[in-house]
């Protein structure tokens, strides 16, 4: 008697052994969960691909004291400027 447990073949025994509503249950809950982790996956992509985008569209962070608009002259707004 050498039998090897199947998990899946006994989730598939007792879902075709559960009563109608609660298999309607157990497949609302499973798409949900699926839908669900679909879009936390899907959200956090999004977010790293927002930020990997203005990383590198942004040059390198400004040098203090240094006005980028008046052509990278000092600014004279500092003390002692």
């Amino acid at each position: 008697m050498n039998e090897t447990y199947s998990f899946w073949a006994d989730l598939l025994d007792k879902f075709h052994t559960a009563t109608p509503w609660i298999q309607a249950l157990w497949l609302a809950v499973m798409s949900a969960t699926i839908l669900g982790a679909a879009l936390c996956i899907t959200s956090a992509m999004v977010r790293i691909a927002a930020v990997r985008a203005v990383a590198k569209t942004s040059s390198k962070a400004p040098t203090p004291g240094v006005d980028i608009e008046s052509g990278g002259g000092r600014s004279t707004d500092r003390a002692g400027g």
